[in-house]
């Protein structure tokens, strides 16, 4: 009935809650084979989908009844619901078969669920699992106690036994093992749940019994080759004769180990982060010796340095782990918080380290400035922490300690720049990504120019020249060095698009303010009387006179000078794209624009036709031609070329090296214009009434 299309969620409404009924009469007549016959049908409906789906040879891939039921609880989370509240019934009234055999529900869906390969069932099983874990304040009973002990057993015996036997069946194939390997994934990741529930209810012996076994996941897990020996065997064909080992049998063991090693690494990132919880919840109230203790067994049990040190950087890839839930938990509803899911797991690395007093510690991509300051602080108030006297390290021992890792970390982060530096210079540019530059460039550039808008409002034109008469003139701005990393793949570097855009822009923006440098520099000087408004119409006066139209107003960009002229600030203007970004207004029967490449001492009137003629290059069909954007590697030729023409033109030291400038591109954005003075007279300047001028960062 729950695989029909036709008014299906009525019937499995119809259905839940016939069944529901049920369940609850049988707990009140505390009838231990009615509820048994409840619990099998539970069973059945919870697994009728990924059975029907396994007897047509499907998979009932995860994620595929969230999104299927986007506005609406799933199936799962109604039998959930249903069979979270049969428990607490059972449990409230002290049934205690009735209970355990509720309990043992999310070990028979589990088991099936692996076996059928169905992600999303398992995830629903095992969050009905740590949702049944139960800690009463006052209680006569001991059931709780079995409950939960009960409930994270069978997840870890799903993970080792039923999970686990795919993984380790030597008959398996490589692909059911991968989806092994995600069903335990599911199971630690549920695992890593129960024992933070049972450590906020200091639950110390069960979370310790649990941990311990956590801890073994996948420790007899026995691979062919080790990960060493299958690489040599596949690189090397007579060391693999010597061995007996086909290139196959190399690669099946190779890949089997990255899969192990996979497990491990998320079992062992989990484990930080429940320590890290604890050590989070004890920087806000202390914790019992008992309670530290606990934690100490975990800190204890990380040997390997280098592999704490990459648990800790997925633990720390956000949304990757727990941590972030479990913070946004514990804060206030109702508030903007600051969620720091980094602190915790910084707080717990600091205490391993401290425990196990490590000479060496190995680098890391996560080891970034702001990390590395974080846990070289928590280091030190961990070194005066109770937690020390738990751990049978007096406090000068740890304050010493504290140092060593200090100097270590610092060590460690130096190597990784290092490392870093040396795979970016290595990497070769990702010809997608330069590609991508240069089409936001020019879609910036496009969006942004205002040069022709300009001309057209003070009725002139460009010049057009095909671009094969077109000489080595060209606009732009010096050649710039950008970091490599934003060309390369893979990256951590973010803002290729945005840097594309802001280069764009600032080619856009350099033609504009071109033509106030030019009026700048070679517009006639005129000494005006009077008002602002009055020394603008002496200038206009004066190029009437000498026979030329003036066209347009040119004034220094401040919002002083505006007010003074009557004209509104930028931000009062209704439109700030285009030439509007620029256009103050009109004053005399002449538009007026703004420039913070003008003399802020001075006003320009000008008839621009006559005092500037624009050249641009055109293309086949007349078009004008679009910038050149050019990016180049830095190889150590191109490199010591460099330097040494710094050294020329600036005698001394450069402030960087050969590697550095590696690590770099050089990108050069032209535009194949050019601006050349017709006439100067055709333009006037006229200075501004000296109590009126406004000084950077002073008052009108």
């Amino acid at each position: 009935m729950t695989l029909t299309t036709d008014d299906r969620q009525a019937r499995v409404n119809r259905l839940l809650a016939q069944l529901k009924e049920e369940g609850v009469e049988a707990l009140r007549s505390e009838s231990s084979s009615g509820i048994g016959v409840v619990i099998d049908t539970y069973v059945e409906l919870w697994l009728a989908w990924p059975r029907a789906w396994s007897a047509y040879g499907q998979r009932l891939e995860d994620g595929f009844l969230d999104h299927h039921n986007v506005l609406r609880l799933t199936p799962i989370d109604e039998l959930r619901s249903d069979l979270w509240a049969l428990l607490d019934i059972a449990h409230g009234r002290d049934l205690r078969e009735q209970t355990l055999a509720l309990a043992a529900i999310p070990y028979r869906v589990g088991s099936e669920a692996i076996s059928l390969d169905a992600p999303d069932i398992l995830k629903g099983a095992t969050r009905l699992a740590t949702s049944c874990l139960r800690f009463p304040r006052d209680s006569g009973s001991d059931l709780h106690e079995l409950l939960n002990s009960k409930i994270c057993r069978h997840q870890v015996e799903l993970c080792r036994y039923t999970a686990g036997i795919h993984l380790e069946n030597r008959a398996t194939g490589f692909r059911q093992k991968e989806r092994a390997a995600e069903a335990a994934q599911i199971l630690l990741r549920s695992i890593a749940e129960c024992l933070k529930r049972l450590f906020d209810n200091r639950a110390d012996a069960l979370f310790h019994e649990v941990d311990k076994e956590f801890s073994q996941l996948f420790r007899y897990w026995d691979i062919d080759l080790d990960p060493e020996l299958a690489r040599q065997a596949l690189e090397d064909p007579e060391f693999a004769n010597r061995i007996s080992v086909t290139p196959g049998e190399a690669l099946a063991s190779l890949m089997l180990n990255e899969l192990r090693a996979g497990l491990v690494q998320l079992r062992d990132s989990l484990r930080i982060a429940v320590l890290g919880w604890g050590l989070h919840v004890g920087s806000t109230s202390p914790l019992d010796v008992s309670t530290q203790v606990s934690l100490l067994r975990i800190a204890k049990t990380f040997a390997d340095v280098s592999k704490l040190i990459a648990a800790a950087g997925l633990a720390l890839e956000h949304r990757k782990g727990p941590m972030a839930d479990w913070v946004l938990s514990s804060l206030p509803a109702g508030d903007a918080h600051f969620i720091d899911d980094a602190g915790p797991v910084l707080r717990a690395v600091a205490l391993i380290i401290l425990t196990t007093d490590t000479a060496v510690i190995s680098p890391a991509e996560w080891m970034t400035e702001e990390r590395v300051s974080r846990l070289k602080g928590f280091l030190v108030e961990l070194s005066t922490d109770q937690i020390m006297a738990s751990a049978d390290i007096d406090p000068q021992e740890a304050t010493l300690r504290a140092e060593r890792l200090a100097t270590a970390i610092d060590e460690a982060r130096a190597e990784q720049l290092r490392i870093e530096r040396e795979n970016l210079i290595e990497q070769a540019l990702d010809l997608e990504k330069v590609a991508s530059f240069r089409r936001e460039v020019l879609v910036s550039w496009s969006e942004k120019t205002v040069l022709g808008d300009l001309l057209k409002l003070c009725e002139t034109n460009t010049v057009r020249v095909p671009s094969s008469r077109w000489g080595d003139d060209r606009f732009g701005f010096q050649p710039q060095l950008l970091a490599k990393g934003l060309f390369v793949s893979p990256t951590n570097w973010v803002g290729l698009e945005h840097t594309a855009q802001q280069l764009g822009a600032q080619l856009a923006r350099g033609e504009y303010e071109a033509v106030a440098g030019i009026l700048r520099k070679k517009s006639c000087k005129i000494r005006g009387k009077g008002k602002p408004i009055e020394r603008l119409e002496q200038a206009i006066h004066a190029l009437v006179a000498d026979g030329y139209r003036p066209s347009l107003i040119v004034i220094p960009a401040d919002y002083h000078i505006a007010r003074d002229l009557g004209l509104p600030a930028r931000w009062q203007r209704a439109s700030r794209r285009g030439i509007e970004r620029y256009h103050a207004g009109e004053l005399l029967g002449l538009p007026v624009v703004e420039s913070r490449n003008t003399d802020k001492s001075r006003f320009y009137v000008v008839d621009l036709g006559g005092f500037l003629t624009v050249d641009e290059a055109s293309d086949e069909s007349g078009d004008p031609c679009e910038p050149i954007c050019t990016l180049q590697g830095i190889d150590q030729a191109r490199a010591e070329k460099i330097l040494q023409s710094w050294k020329k033109s600036s005698p001394g030291e450069p402030n960087t090296n050969e590697k550095d400038l590696q690590t770099q591109v050089l990108v050069v954005i032209q535009r194949k214009i050019r601006m050349a003075v017709k006439d100067p007279r055709a333009a006037r300047s006229v200075s501004i009434d000296p109590a009126r001028r406004v000084k950077r960062g002073g008052a009108a």
